[in-house]
């Protein structure tokens, strides 16, 4: 009664059977085994789609040539190809040269929008008809399961749904009562094996569904597993199910959320819904004109149902008979309205009824434009209009509009609607798409200014674009809106809210962490704060009143710029950031800080960075600082300080100091005076004053000094971090403005390591010199000198001094105090500073004004430095991690790994969304986002969350709930823990720990229930734990004892899976205690079974098993011999696949045992000794198995034949000779030898075609097999496929 996969792929049969696609075993389809599409259904279908064409057999075949032409090595090129044939159909060149080409498309898309046939040079103008009653399409639909597809290996996808004998969608399957079995693996089915070895079958792919039947989604072949999703609607705005055919039942309540098994039912009825399925492929599958990620984007149903109420409702509302309100879209921030904008395009563009519109789009900012108008200028095919340009004013616009009546896709600012007021165009077939419409966009109000000269009239920038398109049709996306978008743009027609986003895993849950009183020195300041929010409440909360109420903002203002207040923010700030790192609770490290105004924002930044000098690893000490102290700490004691060896150059693991510099940093005069002064002395004196005197003229700051320039120290200190901690370790670095001091522990050839950071960081310079002024030659052709200075350091008095020298260099050169020399210098000399907050790390986000102080000035820099920060900001591996912002970045900023945003502004409603919204991205990793709170907006989000939403609120949880669950799971686990012994982990000795530690993962495992419930509950705690590392309301006990449990699960996960989980996010000093604790007691061996370098190592070697039998925790020893022994059955699979399958079969056999004991057998240690020497005899006897031939006079390959023709015999039931059958083993591996010589002989069907024929005669002329079995055939082959592939002598 188990609901096993094949029970569920029998429900998704019936489901798919209610919505019109029959089934079909795939046994039952007439085809070549190595073939995917069903040639007779396409064939039967142009016949009849294009009778009246009269279009002849050999026309379908060319098209059906054409189709199977496109290359599977290239795999997203040709399913773009197919895909752009499918959706918007080709041109056919007749036969008979003397006949009309034909338009073909490949889906009859009847009751859709129907698009007319375009001229053969316009395909991609294809526009449609208006909908009307068409009759019944006459596609071939057919569901068809366990169909077996020959390619390098046979596969059998669980079901396929065919179109006119095209493969449109692959589904996979897995069990959902089967813990181990999830839809991630699905997924890696199909994206990994079926890729790899079926690729045929994904040219011709529209999308995939994975299922275990409670959790159901679909996606891209070419998407990350993340991007699959559910489809939890079926009707346009959470309609009943479709329940038109008898045979159908609603199965859930329009208001019913549809989760679990549910959301089966509203996936197949919703997207597989025939008409819904064709406008699915026809218009929301996206592929960019070019990418380099092989990106293709499959609608989401909220995506899908919003774009066609918006197309619907702006048909109504187009003048002149409509009002021109195109309706508002009322969409969860982060949850991709700016797809839902191109599926929207794509509808109007292709549309006859609008004829060929224009479409403008416009946002209220620049970088919204920019974002924007990359994804649409890549969009041109899809979109159906070579003409999608950016708009560089009103004047461009109007120039691009004029005489035009049809066609073209403009995006644009708010603000260039502010230039004049000319008419730009008074046609009905223009469509204004605006982005965050609930800004300046409604802003439409008439302001009267009186002065000494007059009274002037201003409007908002909403009413000049309103009379510049007056007949325009106007449509508005938001995540907020607010009463003046619906009066703009019309009534809300689809709403897609935070909540529902959160639970489709489209965006994560927000946290909210309350750290006011932290900071507000006194109290009483939290009245007025609450106080001032009343006062804009009664006057009406609107935007612009409360800018005009200069009094309360000034109040407002004195208490949060108060310097104490913003010293102390600055301090807590760091402290709680630098905690978060610390302990791996956020994935990349980035944050956005909020604050109130340039100024405040100004001052925090300097409060922040004086804190940062003032601490221990600063630059406050850096004479009295005993440098080494901290290296040999963390890296040990050098070889070389240890006996005084001069090392080989470039020897790996030296520590060396280096200088390089600029090309123009020493001029020809200089040099010259320089040789003169040494020539006197020897070679190697010579080189040392040389080397002083060059570091005396580059302190002058001689030639450019481009390094002085904060954009290109800025990339140049990327470039030193990029590859810190894998080619080498950064011990300490000087940006200097004309040269660069750095101090390296190597692991790779020096000279290589030089030149990664030189060639990319000296073409950035030369590519932007002019843009940001960097005082280069114009005519130069290197940045960079070719020569570099570099020693070995000796000793520790050596290093000291070398560290010095290089973080002194800025005051030993006399710069002044505030050249960013300052800020480009640094040292990382352990764990903990490199987890310090380092000033470059933190940038202020503002535009310039006229009256900033040259210091302000000069730290916001140009709208090319502001879009350099855009791009390393949303670069998960740049430095640059703390954006302090004041209006920028609030809105349309996408940056998915940015999981922290801390808030110091007085913000509501639809603002305070927007903002919290930041941190709402989907990223793997991320499971929440956290909202830090330093001036008490708690009460306003939870108002701004009702107003949008009734049920949003619950979308959003205290950090108090974060911390009540990890003491809830610390119980739990404690009471798990309750007859173990931990004393010694946080009492012992180091060895002591270590112990623990391993005893804590054996008592895990003494049965598979309780070790499933402890990495569960463990899981779990991590989770929360990430949330509120920062809060002080978790005891120093309580962090303990979590990483004590982490710890452990790390361990049991090791010896489970392979590789140890979220160690990258751990505490240091725990996880350095987990990789000493795997590495004690033997389990180290563990390592080099997973280790593919460890190939020296024999796995039958008796001392190696004693090894094992030596370890003492009977659990871990058990495992490991559970992971020898997969590998030796994995040997002797590949060679001999009936002994590997055998064997396998034993192996699960005995761990499903060992896994079902009973809880009474935990202290039993001959239930232990068993299993240990069950495994141990298992290994041998697959050992035995290698020269098991040699009592038959056959080598171990031929006896991988001679027991698949023995296995036959008893599966069939037939018998044969033994001798006969030792000599036809013998013969069929010469002839799979002999055949299958070439390199990429399994690539090639006619070798392999041969090969087959070859096996067929040889078996006949042996009279093998003596009964006509033809499965025989497929075996024996299977086997000989098999060994040819992982023979590599051969």
């Amino acid at each position: 009664m188990k609901f096993t996969e094949e029970k569920l792929e029998r429900a998704f049969t019936e489901l798919l059977g209610q919505e019109g696609f029959p089934h079909h075993l795939g046994i039952t389809i007439i085809r070549k085994p190595d073939e995917v599409l069903i040639e007779e259904d396409l064939r039967n279908f142009l016949l009849s789609q294009y009778a009246g064409k009269g279009i002849t057999i050999n026309e379908i075949k060319a098209i059906i040539l054409q189709l199977k032409s496109l290359s599977a090595s290239d795999l997203y090129e040709s399913n773009k190809t197919f895909l752009k044939m499918l959706s918007d159909g080709f041109i056919l060149k007749r036969e008979d040269r003397n006949q009309k080409d034909i338009y073909i498309q490949l889906i009859n898309y009847a009751g859709l929008n129907k698009h007319r046939q375009p001229e053969a040079n316009q395909l991609l103008f294809v526009v449609a008809e208006e909908e009307d009653i068409y009759p019944p399409d006459n596609n071939i639909y057919k569901f068809v399961n366990q169909l077996e597809i020959i390619g390098s290996e046979k596969r059998i996808p669980d079901g396929i749904v065919y179109i006119n004998g095209l493969p449109l969608v692959v589904f996979e399957f897995k069990s959902a009562i089967r813990d181990e079995s999830t839809i991630y693996d699905a997924f890696k089915q199909l994206t990994i094996r079926y890729r790899r070895d079926i690729p045929e079958l994904f040219k011709y792919n529209a999308f995939c569904v994975i299922s275990d039947g409670v959790n159901n989604k679909s996606g891209s072949f070419f998407a990350p597993y993340e991007f699959f999703y559910g489809w939890r609607r079926v009707g346009g705005v959470k309609l009943p199910l479709h329940t038109s055919s008898s045979d159908k039942q609603e199965l859930v309540s329009p208001q019913e959320d549809a989760q679990g098994i549910n959301s089966m039912f509203t996936l197949i009825q919703g997207m597989f819904n025939k008409n819904r399925l064709r406008d699915i492929i026809r218009n929301f599958i996206y592929i960019p004109d070019s990418s380099k990620k092989n990106e293709k984007i499959v609608c989401r149903y909220p995506q899908y149902y919003a774009a066609r109420a918006l197309y619907d409702n702006i048909k109504k509302a187009q003048k002149p008979e409509g009002n021109g309100k195109g309706g508002t879209y009322f969409g969860a921030t982060g949850c991709g309205k700016s797809f839902t904008m191109l599926y929207l395009t794509r509808l109007l563009m292709k549309s006859e009824y609008f004829e060929s519109p224009t479409i403008v789009l416009i946002t209220d900012r620049t970088d919204l434009d920019d974002q924007l108008s990359g994804q649409f200028t890549n969009a041109k095919n899809f979109i159906g209009d070579n003409l999608v340009v950016s708009v560089e004013s009103r004047a461009n616009l109007r120039e691009l509009l004029q005489g035009r009546e049809s066609g073209g896709v403009f995006l644009t600012t708010i603000h260039k609607f502010n230039e004049d007021i000319e008419l730009l165009t008074d046609r009905t077939n223009v469509i204004c798409i605006s982005d965050e419409a609930h800004r300046s966009q409604v802003n439409l109000d008439q302001k009267v200014k009186v002065t000494e000269k007059g009274v002037t009239k201003t409007y908002g920038f909403a009413k000049y674009l309103h009379d510049s398109l007056p007949n325009a049709t106007f449509v508005g996306f938001t995540g907020t809106p607010i009463d003046a978008t619906l009066d703009v743009f019309g009534k809300v027609v689809d709403a897609y809210t935070m909540t529902e986003s959160v639970k489709d895993e489209i965006t994560v849950r927000i946290v909210y962490e309350g750290r006011a009183a932290k900071v507000l020195l006194n109290n009483s300041k939290l009245k007025e704060i609450e106080d001032y929010y009343s006062k804009c409440a009664e006057i009406g909360s609107n935007e612009n009143q409360i800018e005009q109420s200069k009094k309360e903002m000034a109040q407002m203002y004195a208490i949060i710029g108060d310097p104490e207040r913003i010293k102390a923010v600055a301090q807590d700030f760091v402290t709680h950031y630098e905690k978060r790192v610390s302990e791996g609770s956020t994935v990349k490290g980035k944050a956005m800080f909020v604050c109130s105004t340039r100024e405040i924002a100004f001052d925090l930044y300097k409060n922040i960075v004086a804190y940062l000098g003032t601490r221990s690893s600063s630059f406050e000490n850096i004479e009295s600082t005993n440098y080494a102290q901290y290296f040999t700490k963390s890296f040990g004691v050098p070889e070389e300080w240890h006996f005084g060896n001069l090392p080989h150059r470039n020897k790996e693991a030296l520590i060396q100091s280096i200088t390089f510099r600029l090309a123009d940093s020493l001029p020809q005069n200089v040099l010259k005076e320089i040789e003169t002064k040494i020539k006197h002395l020897s070679e190697l004196q010579g080189e040392k004053e040389k080397r002083k005197k060059y570091e005396y003229w580059l302190d002058k700051g001689l030639g450019c000094c481009a390094l002085a320039n904060r954009e290109m120290a800025q990339v140049v200190q990327e470039a030193l971090q990029h590859h810190d901690g894998d080619k080498y370790d950064l011990l300490a670095w000087s940006i200097m403005p004309n040269h660069v001091h750095v101090l390296i522990k190597t692991s790779g050839d020096l000279v290589r390591i030089i030149q990664s950071w030189k060639s990319f960081t000296g073409k950035w310079a030369l590519a932007n010199n002019k843009k940001y002024n960097l005082g280069i030659d114009s005519d130069a052709k290197q940045f960079w000198m070719p020569e570099y200075w570099d020693r070995f350091i000796r000793d520790e008095g050596h290093f000291n001094n070398t560290v010095r020298y290089i973080l002194n260099n800025p005051v030993k050169a006399n710069l002044p105090k505030d050249n960013i020399a300052y800020l480009f210098r640094g040292c990382h000399l352990n764990v903990a500073m490199k987890q310090e907050l380092h000033p470059t790390q933190i940038k202020l986000i503002a535009t310039r004004g006229q009256d900033d102080s040259k210091e302000l000035y000069d730290l916001l820099g140009t709208k090319e430095y502001r879009k350099e920060l855009d791009r390393q900001f949303k670069n998960e591996k740049s430095n640059f991690k703390i954006a302090i912002v004041v209006d920028m970045w609030l809105t349309g900023f996408d940056v998915p790994f940015l999981d922290s945003i801390y808030i110091d502004k007085p913000i509501q409603r639809h603002n305070l969304i927007q903002t919290i919204s930041r941190v709402n991205r989907k990223f793997e990793g991320k499971n929440k986002g956290l909202v830090v709170d330093y001036i008490g907006i708690k009460t306003q989000m939870n108002l701004a969350l009702k107003q949008y939403s009734e049920g949003d609120k619950d979308n959003f949880e205290d950090i108090a709930e974060s911390i009540i669950i990890v003491r809830n799971h610390l119980d739990l686990l404690a009471k798990l823990f309750h007859t173990f012994d931990n004393s010694k982990y946080f009492k012992g000795t180091t060895i002591e720990q270590l112990n623990t530690l391993n005893l804590a993962a054996e008592y895990v495992q003494q049965t598979k229930d309780f070790e499933t419930r402890f990495m569960g509950l463990v899981k779990r705690l991590k989770a929360a734990y990430d949330i509120c590392a920062g809060s002080e309301q978790l005891t120093q006990l309580e962090r303990d004892y979590t990483h004590f449990y982490l710890a452990v699960r790390s361990i049991v996960f090791k010896l489970t899976k392979g590789n140890a989980p979220d160690t990258a996010q751990m505490n240091s000093r725990v996880r350095e205690m987990i990789k000493e604790a795997l590495q004690s007691d033997g389990v180290e061996e563990i390592f080099k079974l997973g280790d593919e370098a460890e190939t020296e190592q024999d796995i039958f070697d008796e001392d190696y098993l004693a090894k094992i039998d030596k370890i003492k925790l009977p659990n871990t020893k058990i495992k490991l011999l559970q992971q020898l022994l997969a590998k030796v059955i994995a040997e002797i699979k590949k060679v001999n696949r009936v002994k590997g399958i055998d064997f396998t079969k034993k192996m699960q056999a005995l761990v499903e045992r060992y896994n079902n004991r009973d809880a009474n057998d935990i202290l039993r240690s001959e239930v232990y000794e068993e299993m240990a020497n069950a495994l141990t005899d298992l290994i041998w006897e697959v050992h035995k198995e290698f020269s098991a031939g040699d009592e038959l006079g056959i080598d171990f390959q031929e006896k991988a034949f001679y027991d698949i023709l023995k296995e036959l015999c008893v599966k069939y039931d037939f018998k044969y000779p033994d001798d006969k059958m030792i000599e036809l083993a013998k013969a069929v591996k010469d002839l799979v030898d002999g055949q299958a010589k070439f390199p990429d002989w399994n690539k090639r069907d006619d070798i392999k075609s041969a090969l087959k024929v070859g096996l067929i005669l040889l078996l006949d002329e042996f009279g093998y097999p003596p009964v006509e079995r033809d499965e025989v055939y497929v075996e024996i082959f299977e086997q000989a496929e098999n060994f040819k592939k992982n023979n590599k002598t051969q």
